[in-house]
């Protein structure tokens, strides 16, 4: 396995477990800080990406990822529904507990990713594996973008019901 191959595997398996650590269980909900997730996750699959050989998309390719993008997007903002949302009367701070899921999901398909891209194991016909895979990062990106802005927003109007709360 060359270094390219490690680093490109590496870098964003860091990063995921980073953020699979800090999921899970009620906490505050830093509106601030809702930034950081989507950061990381651009991050880690663009380092992923850089390290791989490009060949050139055709247009069932970029039409597979746009899909794949707009289908994230849908499934961020019903999952952002899902998160619960409150304010702890006695601190006056916003709380969320969220689950894993997102995370799980695209631990999965960079394993998967990895795997078809390196053994070589499906073809897909007209569809490069490539594009296959970029599609499914672009889905989990779109998602965990759009969950963010999702909850962001829940909590704008959370918050506007209760002008007396101070964030920290």
């Amino acid at each position: 396995m060359s270094l390219d191959n490690v680093i490109s595997i590496a870098i964003p398996l860091v990063l995921v477990v980073v953020l699979f650590i800090n999921t899970g269980g009620a906490r505050p909900l830093r509106l601030g800080q809702l930034w950081i997730t989507p950061a990381v996750a651009i991050v880690s699959i663009i380092t992923g990406l850089v390290f791989q050989n490009y060949r050139a998309l055709g247009a069932i390719d970029f039409a597979l990822v746009g899909t794949a993008a707009v289908i994230g997007l849908t499934t961020g903002l019903l999952r952002a529904g899902t998160v619960k949302l409150w304010i702890d009367q006695s601190t006056g701070k916003l709380f969320s507990r969220t689950q894993s899921y997102a995370l799980i999901l695209f631990i999965i398909l960079a394993g998967l990713r990895y795997t078809i891209l390196v053994h070589n194991v499906v073809k897909f016909g007209p569809v490069q594996a490539q594009a296959v895979f970029y599609a499914a990062m672009v889905f989990a990106l779109t998602m965990i973008i759009s969950q963010r802005i999702g909850i962001f927003r829940r909590a704008l109007v959370l918050l506007k019901h209760d002008k007396s709360l101070v964030q920290n």
